[in-house]
């Protein structure tokens, strides 16, 4: 097992796209990683409710 990062839901610092999902980010999702590996990527998606102060994530592995 792998671990995907320290903290996974830190903030992207600009101009650091190149392993996330993102407008900025032109690089092809199915192209090998720097050890010619198949990359694995996770969807992670964050649910805010400001009216009520309250709010969750789900994420999974996109296969």
């Amino acid at each position: 097992m792998n671990l995907i990062g320290d903290f996974p839901h830190e903030r992207i610092k600009p101009g650091n796209y190149q392993l996330y999902v993102h407008t900025d980010n032109h690089n092809d999702m199915f192209e090998l990683d720097a050890n010619c590996l198949k990359r694995n990527w996770i969807i992670e998606l964050h649910f805010i409710d400001k009216e009520n102060e309250i709010g969750g994530f789900y994420e999974q592995l996109l296969v």
